[in-house]
């Protein structure tokens, strides 16, 4: 041996007395080394406790039992053959060992779950369903990606089927490729098509579509995710026929959900079958009749080109169901195939059919914007006059209600003041008349078009209408005002505001921030100013109020009134609350240090100005108003330290009591 052969021996020694030291500490049933074919150590003991199972003493048989439970898993499979044997004792005790053997999970995985939750598994099939449900996800919560041994447990064994679906869910989102072999197995010994999907799921996930695909052809029932996963890769390969064909099974397994029908006519269309398509749409149309699933039959046989299919359905449906969708679908048809005089016939038999505001308002926008288009605004004003004069010989009130509307609407869009005053008036007269029509607000939609056209007074006097039958609402209010404003009538207009806070019903907060935001929006600083007052009078702890109060004192410079407010205010609330009332203020202040200097010493009570609270207690006194002075001297009381204030506050409390 040469020297350079030392180290190589010498590692070899050492190797043998690590490797005879290793196998000195395998457990008694660990694997041996044996000859070929000759059964191992742990075998043999296996073998040999299985026999003792039907030992003729009661205490051999008991602890044969015990034995094999505590080598749990590599006795599993010997066990489950033990199943089989003559000795009816023998099969009684295997089938007692392999329930509780066969929940066992490997030692590391024992360890993470825990005793108590091990030993628990291991009496899996004592648990009630809803007992293994809990103890199942918490398992899973707890292996995390490592629960693939336990999931196929459950799929082996379990008999609850939602548990089994849980399981499958695990590998379909959860598993690995080398999963998908084992759940397409499985799925075949118990003949479970959930299982099936789940796999197939997996594959699709892993990248194996062709695994997926032959999954679900063995398969009766196709899942419908999966089945939509998979027709949408044949769509991509363009194999639109296989595709088809998926569409088909999930079709005739779901009839009434008509996006699979959609998805398979749109696949013939694909493949060119167009009359196949057009077969397959025909058919949906009978088999559902409902208005929605006909109105989406009636846009795709549009979208496909089948105009006279789409009519047929459309008239019918129309009439059958008193649906303004099915003409108005018709004319969005008609409009995009550039047929504007097609278009303009259905949206006249759109109206028709309407009955709401929102239905007029939706034809009337687009009916009036194909007629101007088509003849220009002179030619489609005299047109409609014919058609409203037409429905006025008839006495058809509904129609001359939806004519002038679109009339008023037209005229007033394209200037035409006499016009929009004539039909809004006729609307007002004929509306009473025109059975089932419902307008959520019809003096506001005929003032906004008098509006629009200018026409101030006629618009106010369809507002003051609804004021004087006690109908109004707040828009109402807010338009007269603005009404009355454009007639130059400030007063007026002013007094129609201030509504919105004068009516009993309307004593709220937000309105009073609402009519100082509208005088100030119209420039009535002086009426925003006094409306601020008298809202801070009712609501002196509302921070909006204040935050627009102290606006219009600082635009105005007024600088010893902004004191007095902001320490006025704070004094309303207790110490602990100032901070946060003071950040509320600024928010809505412009930025001044001189105003961020005074809020922080009044916040930190170094100042309350109180001599010029004292001069507001004093005023309040002159003017009668002896209650609100001492409330204000009781507070002046509570922070003032000055003699002489001190005993003023004192004298008007005094006075008051």
């Amino acid at each position: 041996m040469t020297d350079n052969d030392k180290p190589t021996v010498a590692a070899f020694a050492g190797g043998v007395i690590v490797l005879f030291a290793a196998l000195a500490m395998l457990p008694s049933f660990a694997p041996s080394l044996h000859a070929e074919g000759e059964p191992s150590r742990a075998d043999t003991e296996i073998d040999r406790l299985i026999e003792q199972l039907g030992h003729d003493e009661y205490e051999m048989r008991q602890a044969a039992q015990k034995r094999l439970v505590d080598i749990g898993l590599p006795a599993e499979e010997a066990v489950r053959k033990a199943l089989e044997h003559p000795d009816p004792e023998i099969r009684l005790r295997a089938d007692i060992i392999l329930k509780q053997i066969k929940w066992q999970l490997p030692r590391e995985y024992r360890e993470r779950l825990g005793g108590e939750v091990a030993e628990r598994l291991r009496n899996w099939e004592t648990l009630e369903d809803e007992e293994r449900m809990r103890l199942f996800v918490g398992c899973i919560w707890i292996l995390g990606d490592d629960a693939d041994a336990l999931c196929f447990k459950v799929l082996r064994h379990e008999k609850s089927a939602v548990i089994i679906r849980r399981a499958a869910r695990w590998f379909a989102q959860s598993g690995r490729g080398e999963h998908i072999a084992e759940l397409l197995k499985i799925s075949g010994e118990r003949r479970d098509d959930g299982i099936l999907f789940a796999a197939a799921s997996l594959a699709l996930r892993c990248g194996r579509p062709d695994i997926a695909i032959n999954a679900l052809k063995k398969s009766e029932y196709v899942d419908v995710e999966l089945g939509l996963l998979v027709a949408g890769l044949y769509e991509q390969k363009g194999a639109y026929e296989k595709a088809e064909e998926l569409y088909r099974r999930l079709s005739d397994q779901e009839p009434r959900n008509i996006h699979f029908g959609l998805k398979l006519a749109e696949m013939s269309m694909r493949g060119g079958r167009k009359e196949k398509a057009l077969e397959i749409l025909l058919k949906m149309s009978r088999d559902n009749p409902s208005a929605e699933a006909l109105l989406t039959v009636l846009n795709t046989l549009n979208e496909y080109g089948f105009n006279d299919e789409a009519a047929k359905i459309a008239n019918k449906a129309a009439k059958d169901f008193g649906d303004y969708r099915f003409a108005f679908a018709m004319a969005g048809a008609a409009e995009k195939s550039n047929n504007g005089k097609d278009a303009i016939r259905h949206y006249f038999e759109a109206l028709r059919y309407a009955s709401r505001d929102f239905e007029i308002f939706l034809i009337n926008a687009s009916l009036a914007e194909r007629l101007l288009a088509e003849f220009g605004p002179e030619k489609t004003l005299a047109a409609l006059d014919e058609k409203a004069a037409k429905a006025e010989k008839d006495r058809d009130f509904r129609a001359m209600v939806y004519v002038n509307l679109l009339l008023a609407q037209i005229a007033a869009n394209n200037g035409k003041v006499g016009e929009t005053k004539k039909a809004c008036e006729i609307i007002r007269k004929m509306h009473a008349k025109a059975v089932a029509l419902s307008f959520v607000d019809l003096p506001a939609t005929l003032g906004e078009i008098l509006e629009r056209a200018g026409a101030w007074e006629e618009a106010a006097a369809v507002y003051q209408e609804t004021l004087d039958a006690g109908e109004a609402k707040r828009n109402h209010i807010l338009a007269l005002g603005r009404c009355r404003f454009k007639m130059s009538d400030r007063d007026a207009a002013v007094g129609v505001w201030r509504l919105l806070v004068d009516e009993a019903e309307a004593k709220k907060p937000a309105n009073y921030a609402l009519l100082i935001d509208i005088l100030l929006a119209h420039g009535m600083t002086e009426e925003a100013g006094k409306a601020a007052g008298d809202a801070l009078q009712r609501y002196p702890k509302r921070l909006d109020l204040v935050g627009r109060r102290l606006k219009m004192l600082l635009a105005s410079g007024d600088t010893g009134g902004t004191t007095l407010l902001i320490t006025d205010t704070m004094l309303r609330y207790e110490p602990y609350e100032r901070s946060a009332v003071a950040r509320v203020i600024l928010q809505g202040l412009p930025k001044s240090a001189e105003l961020q200097e005074l809020i922080e010493k009044v916040t930190e009570q170094k100042v309350f100005a109180a001599a010029e609270l004292m001069k507001r207690a004093e005023d309040l006194a002159a003017k009668g108003k002896k209650s609100e002075a001492a409330a204000l001297c009781r507070k002046i009381l509570a922070v003032s330290k000055e003699k002489d204030v001190r005993e003023r506050a004192r004298r008007i409390i005094g006075d008051a009591e």
